[in-house]
């Protein structure tokens, strides 16, 4: 923690070449070129994204005309779609054991997926990172033949994890595998209702799925274990004692077709317990190298984390394509203005540009530590044993970053929805089709509450060690230094000062880079550590409390503390996001020429969460007077940032094909011989409608 500090200190002293640069008078923000900041953003594999994109394009069959398709339909099309990847040798996964550049290359084709199609990107993360990925890391060698098929979309497969009664409490499902000794096979059953599977991703396809179910050895409970499961012969009907059902309509991704399962005692091999963590003998022993049920089950579900690193980086990728929509959109539509001149783009209203300037400063910060999360991924060691210990750090970061993205996505969608006006209502603007689809990611892979709940309860873990036995951990590092009383309460300016370890006025700091203190990184850092800390410390107490009042169990006290715990976990995260973008633009990696934009985009960023978070305002993490002073900052940032925009929302990796179309010429897009044209390429004929309705 103190190398990482003095690292990011060392590119903030005043002089350094980290900071605004004055040229001519001014900060020159708009130097930097747009395949530089690309890099910046996109961080690897820059040259394949191209390629994909290129063939994407090339193919004819992504075009966004498919909004008038029935739900058969769009399921073709999205597994057309996802056989082209194939075609092409674009996969999410492409061997057992990838080399750490092949990994990021393959993450880098499931985000060049997320630009363009929901459904289809789910179904690859169904058949290569969920269903291919299990077979590598829960199975061993007797499954290779297995991923071997899947690769190449031979066996369609799925991943069978949540039941009718449980979709966040994996532990609690009821599915049923018990051993046969006699024949040495698995009974695989659904004992109720509750039980079945649901939701299964690409399940009306599958021939094959990897289910969870809770395993039984002569009586004796393991817990949950994931087995390979037939579900249908070579010509797609499902065997017997499987019955399969459509979950049917959704709001959205209606190109992924979720299905219900019921198994009734069917009977597959003692082999096809993916057998990573356990196995269980012929004779019926059971033999795995976690001895505890509850660390075993971790170990288990840790590889399902994947799930949720997929919906962060998801997440970023959609707030990407709708906010470059609605920002060109918005600097060529004009509305009103001074009597007697041109009427004035909307993105030079200021209302404007406080509904999309700060998201976009989010999502920029959010692609650093979207990347630390990949990087800590992709490094996993290969001993199992150790992966196992890296993973729960993966799963704290990975739980937080996808509740705090998506519902950053949220919010981006629904200010672009309203900064477009009417075409942003428009089905071809993408913002409300992206929108119906990514609205399940609010609870898939786990519902935003409990996520964050449990970053919380892992800090608070954390924080009792340290009060009580002074060893902080590195994430948690910072609090002995904190203060009693609070110096941010004061009505004078105030920023930290790392070499004396203390708060100073800001009149000590006028002469840096960063001009005023609001501006200073460190600053914003601080006050960001100041607020998880004190919510810790608010958190600790309310739990002793309670339980000092015999208020229950831990069930019951975790259950009356959410409404603090829920804000931990938001403000530790919060923090992580901050502290990477921060980090991520002082490093030696990072060129100069970004340097200017992304300290402006940074402390946009950082302010506008501070004024905007009520946890910042309910304990006055700041003063009246610094919030004041902070608010009329945000509007001189947003003016500085302004006049960039449109080189910014060019230089995040998104090409035009994956835009709505009104960020072209959307005005040529809604002139008679374009209409025409249209409906000629999509109907065969032009249309005046009429004929539609009829």
């Amino acid at each position: 923690m103190e190398d990482r500090l003095a690292t990011i200190l060392a590119h903030l002293v005043a002089g350094n070449e980290t900071g605004p640069q004055e040229e001519d008078g001014g900060v020159d923000l708009g130097k930097f070129e747009e395949a530089v900041m690309r890099k910046f953003v996109d961080k690897h594999d820059i040259e394949y994204r191209d390629w994909m994109i290129s063939q994407f394009d090339a193919s004819g069959l992504f075009r966004f005309d498919t909004v008038h398709l029935s739900m058969k339909e769009q399921r073709k099309l999205a597994w057309g779609r996802l056989k082209l990847l194939v075609q092409c040798k674009i996969q999410p996964i492409s061997k057992p054991q990838p080399t750490v550049a092949q990994a990021f290359s393959t993450w880098a084709s499931a985000e060049t997926f997320l630009l363009y199609d929901h459904s289809m990107s789910t179904l690859a993360g169904v058949q290569f990172t969920l269903f291919c990925g299990s077979l590598v890391n829960l199975g061993t060698a007797r499954h290779k033949e297995y991923f071997e098929k899947a690769l190449r979309l031979e066996i369609p497969g799925c991943f069978a994890v949540t039941e009718l009664g449980h979709g966040s409490n994996i532990k609690g499902i009821e599915t049923t595998a018990i051993y046969d000794k006699a024949t040495q096979e698995f009974i695989i059953n659904t004992p109720n209702e509750m039980a079945q599977k649901y939701w299964i991703g690409n399940g009306l396809r599958a021939i094959m799925g990897t289910v969870f179910a809770q395993l039984y050895v002569d009586g004796h409970h393991y817990g949950v274990h994931a087995f390979l499961v037939p579900l249908r012969d070579s010509e797609g009907v499902p065997l017997p004692g499987i019955r399969i059902a459509d979950c049917g309509h959704k709001m959205g991704m209606n190109g992924i077709d979720n299905a219900r399962f019921w198994f009734d005692n069917i009977r597959i091999p003692r082999e096809n317990l993916l057998n990573k963590v356990a196995d269980v003998t012929p004779e019926g022993e059971y033999k795995s190298w976690i001895k505890d049920n509850d660390v075993r089950f971790t170990a288990y579900i840790s590889e399902l984390v994947a799930g949720r690193a997929a919906v962060n980086c998801n997440s970023i990728q959609s707030a990407k394509v709708v906010l470059a929509t609605a920002i060109l959109y918005g600097l060529q539509r004009r509305q009103f203005g001074p009597e007697g001149k041109p009427e004035t783009p909307l993105m030079d209203y200021l209302s404007h540009q406080r509904r999309l300037l700060p998201l976009l400063a989010r999502t920029i910060a959010a692609t650093s530590s979207t990347f630390k999360l990949k990087d800590m991924w992709m490094n996993r060691s290969t001993d199992h044993r150790k992966r196992f210990q890296e993973m729960k750090e993966i799963h704290i970061i990975a739980s937080g970053l996808k509740a705090a993205n998506t519902g950053h996505l949220v919010s981006c969608l629904q200010s672009c929805r309203e900064a477009c006006g009417g075409f942003g209502y428009k089905s071809d603007s993408r913002i409300g089709i992206i929108k119906n689809d990514v609205d399940a990611l609010l609870t898939f892979e786990g519902d935003n509450f409990i996520l964050f709940q449990q970053v919380s309860k892992h800090l608070l873990k954390e924080y009792k060690v340290g009060i009580t036995s002074g060893k902080w951990t590195p994430r948690l590092s910072y609090v002995p230094s904190l203060r009693t009383a609070n110096p941010l309460r004061f009505n004078t300016a105030v920023v930290w000062d790392s070499t004396s370890n203390t708060f100073e006025t800001a009149e000590a700091v006028e002469g840096s880079d960063f001009g005023s203190y609001l501006e200073h990184p460190e600053f914003h850092k601080r006050v960001f550590e100041m607020r998880e800390a004190d919510l810790l410390r608010r958190y600790q107490q309310a739990y002793a409390q309670k339980k000092s009042a015999n208020a229950g169990g831990d069930f019951d006290i975790g259950n009356a503390t959410i409404d603090i715990a829920v804000e931990v976990g938001r403000a530790s995260i919060e923090k992580f996001v901050l502290e990477e973008f921060i980090e991520d633009i002082a490093s030696e990696k990072t060129d100069p020429s970004l340097r200017p934009i992304l300290w402006k985009l940074e402390a946009l960023h950082a302010l506008w969460t501070i004024c905007y978070t009520p946890s910042f305002l309910t304990y006055q993490y700041l003063s009246l007077p610094q919030l004041e002073e902070a608010h009329a900052h945000i509007n001189e940032l947003l003016g500085e940032i302004r006049p960039h925009a449109k080189k910014l929302v060019e230089s995040i990796g998104v090409p035009r094909s994956a835009l709505g179309i009104i960020a072209g010429d959307y005005v040529y897009e809604n002139t008679w011989a374009r209409t025409v044209e249209r409906n000629s390429l999509f109907h065969g004929r032009p249309s005046t409608g009429f004929e539609d309705l009829l």
